[in-house]
């Protein structure tokens, strides 16, 4: 096929004539000019004249069902020529144009230009819009710049209003593929041609751009449009107020409304509304009602998209109470609250675990017959799941399925997630066959949720088949599932398996995170290697990644464990000097340091001082503290300590109840120990096996070996079993009697004798 071709500018469109069909036109028009041809030339003509024919005329009958070779004599410049002679017919010739396509002729930036001038010429702009479209997407014509390209266009007619219609089309088109700086480029070319822009045009531009938060090449294309005396309208002032605020440049944005009053034009509800969006994503919502307000009182009407920003506002920085408010006012102001309204309300409850308002407004929400939408199901489903609630979840699941509410692969990876943390896999694995069939495909989020329960559960052959299975399916898996891998080889002790993990991860270029190098120091110090947990902390660091709370409070707590308080408090020093405030685990892992090492007194000191910095001590701390001034032999104290527990709202267990029982029975005060385990009882909290041998083991250092044994068949009624430390206290203590018995049989016979 021939390429090259001679294009002559501005050529003059050559119509068919009203009476004269397009066939008949072109026959006669390549006729009238055979006589400038050699008589070889001339059959080749006569050849294409006949195929111009068939090409036409199947065009006309819509029968495009032509041989191949027919096309085949056809070069780029006789297409041009065709085209030109149909110009005045747009519709049988873009049919050409798309008909030429179709047996694989390719078509030039010539033949693209002269349709879009045929189609523009003809107020086809739609049709224009959808050329240009193909033109700029083509692979063909990917390295044209703009400058080509308008020159191309401008080439057939660059007078008429139509050529500037197509400018500023391909300006949309450039825009909408995403290729800003190539609109912008088109945009600055208009100038050349002495076009004046429509102001749609630029605001769409203007908006694209806004989008992509291309926001410099914005203001410069605002500036272009008032230096080249275009007037921006409220369209215009309200696309720039939005790029001021996503600047954070809200004196801008004020600045814009007072130049637009300025212009005579008046704001609408639209441009107040995006100034008030933009105040609310900027944390200024107390700014924004107040923005409102002062509108309010000129008698300004804002509509349901001006409150509903103003309650995602709040709902985001958890003014949960203000947000309800604006709620209300909707109402009172006659409008009604719609999906986003109740959709904002009700995750920012769920957010903050107020699942029963939640719940109260998504009932309310559908008894009025609005239709919650894929946010409104998912934010109430994860609230329901993150609180432990997945009976309540699961039924609603249900309900939505059976509702035709939208259940999507995120309500499905909720469910999974929720099932997986809750430790219920069976319920888990049967979600994730009911959405492969569905088709919708398991990913790495689903996989991961699965194997993190897996793990969790100690059940690490699973887990690894399914991270095996995972990666078999082409799900690629991340640091996440890498991590959750090593969390559960170091909760097994197995800590060498965890740093095989973290080599396959470095191999395929996976860098650990925070959570990672957290799971891995804290595995090494649970297994004493404190050394080699501050080696990866250093490593970690080189990493640019600053070690937190819980990375300090796994080497301070690996520290104590080990006896070595001194590298523990330079430890906490260091973690406070870089600003790390330090919590409850961090100050019980100390208070249990100090308490191992008999310095009880200073462990209280540390307990004062977290009360005083406003950290409440948590019932591990307190269980810490009673156990350590019961083996001193400070009953007193460990009693006052427990009393501390309920004055502070803290809910002993079954272990701050076993320890003061302990503290009594070795210090011989069994009623005591007694009354303890009356108080634990009343307070639902029920005795375990390590309470009743605690209390066996009192009476039978007291030798009562009745009441011993009552207590191991109440424990044995209540189903428990008693384990090798219960029946070795019960066969001491039936030891210590028979060895006392005996010794007292002869004083029996000497005093019988007597």
């Amino acid at each position: 096929m021939e390429t090259k071709f001679r294009v002559v500018h501005k050529p003059k469109s050559i119509g068919c004539g009203a009476k004269l069909d397009a066939a008949v036109g072109y026959k006669l028009s390549a006729k009238s000019s055979s006589h400038q041809h050699q008589n070889g030339e001339e059959a080749d003509e006569n050849d294409e004249e006949d195929d111009a024919i068939l090409l036409v005329g199947a065009i006309k009958n819509s029968k495009p069902n032509l041989p191949p070779h027919v096309l085949s004599r056809f070069s780029s410049h006789h297409i041009l020529s065709l085209l030109q002679k149909l110009s005045t017919n747009s519709s049988i010739a873009l049919r050409l144009f798309d008909l030429v396509k179709h047996y694989g002729f390719c078509h030039t930036l010539q033949s693209y230009s002269l349709i879009v001038h045929i189609l523009a010429k003809s107020r086809k702009l739609d049709k224009v819009h959808l050329v240009l479209r193909e033109f700029i997407r083509s692979p063909r014509h990917s390295n044209l710049r703009p400058a080509e390209v308008v020159n191309a266009l401008m080439d057939f007619d660059s007078t008429t209003s139509s050529s500037s219609a197509t400018l500023f089309v391909l300006i949309k088109v450039y825009a909408e593929c995403g290729m800003l700086r190539d609109a912008v480029d088109a945009f600055y070319l208009v100038n050349k041609y002495r076009f004046e822009p429509f102001v749609s045009s630029c605001n769409f531009l203007l908006k694209c751009l806004a989008d992509y938060e291309e926001l410099g090449m914005a203001w410069n294309i605002y500036n272009q449009m008032k230096e080249m005396g275009i007037s921006p309208n409220a369209y215009t002032y309200t696309i720039m107020i939005r790029a001021c605020c996503k600047e954070g440049k809200i004196e801008g944005a004020n600045g814009l409304l007072g130049e637009m009053q300025g212009n005579g034009i008046a704001p609408n509800v639209v441009t107040y509304t995006t100034f008030i969006h933009g105040l609310c994503n900027l944390g200024n919502t107390e700014a924004a009602l107040n923005f409102l307000r002062e509108k309010t009182k000129t008698g300004f009407l804002f509509n349901n998209y001006s409150y509903n920003a103003l309650i995602h506002g709040f709902c985001r920085e958890g003014e949960l109470s203000e947000a309800k408010k604006i709620f209300e006012e909707i109402q009172h102001r006659g409008l009604t609250p719609d999906v986003y309204s109740y959709t904002s309300l009700i995750v920012g409850y769920c957010k903050h675990g107020s699942m029963e308002h939640a719940s109260d407004l998504f009932t309310e929400m559908t008894s009025k017959g609005i239709r919650p939408n894929s946010i409104t199901c998912t934010s109430f489903l994860d609230g329901l799941c993150k609180i432990g609630k997945m009976d309540v979840a699961c039924k609603l699941f249900m309900e939505f399925k059976s509702s035709r509410y939208l259940t999507d692969k995120i309500s499905y990876s909720i469910m999974i997630d929720g099932y997986c943390k809750q430790g219920n896999l069976e319920e888990a694995l049967i979600l994730l066959t009911e959405m492969l069939g569905k088709k919708l495909v398991p990913d790495v989020v689903n996989f991961t949720s699965l194997i993190d329960g897996y793990c969790k559960k100690g059940n690490l052959d699973e887990a690894f088949n399914l991270f095996i299975n995972m990666v078999e399916k082409g799900v690629v898996p991340d640091v996440v599932t890498y991590s959750a891998l090593a969390n559960g080889f170091c909760r097994k002790g197995n800590i060498h398996e965890a740093f095989k993990l973290l080599d396959k991860m470095v191999e395929q270029s996976i860098v650990p995170n925070l959570v990672t190098y957290n799971i891995l120091i804290n595995g090494l110090c649970k297994e004493g290697k404190v050394q080699d947990a501050e080696f990866f902390l250093k490593e970690m660091q080189k990493r640019s990644l600053v070690p937190d709370r819980f990375i300090y409070t796994s080497l301070i707590d690996g520290q104590c464990k080990y006896g070595n308080i001194e590298e523990a408090f330079k430890l906490y020093a260091k973690m406070v000097r870089q600003g790390i405030i330090p919590d409850a685990i961090t100050y019980t892992s100390l208070i249990d340091g100090l308490c191992k090492a008999s310095n009880v007194h200073e462990a209280l000191k540390l307990h004062d001082n977290m009360l005083e910095k406003g950290i409440i001590p948590d019932v591990v701390t307190y269980s810490t503290l009673i156990a350590a001034f019961c083996r001193v032999g400070d009953i007193k104290k460990a009693k006052d300590l427990y009393n501390n527990i309920v004055e502070r709202g803290v809910l002993p267990d079954v272990v701050t109840y076993s320890t003061l029982i302990d503290g009594y029975c070795k210090a011989s005060r069994m009623q005591d120990a007694l009354e303890v385990l009356d108080s634990m009882v009343e307070r639902g909290i029920l005795p375990d096996v390590v309470t009743y041998t605690t209390l066996i083991a009192g009476y039978c250092k007291e030798g009562e070996m009745e009441e011993a044994m009552t207590l191991h068949n109440e424990m044995i009624d209540k189903g428990m079993v008693p384990d090798p430390i219960t029946y070795l206290v019960l066969s001491h203590g039936l030891d210590k009697v028979e060895n006392v018995r005996e010794a007292d049989e002869p004083l029996i016979g000497k005093r019988a004798a007597v």
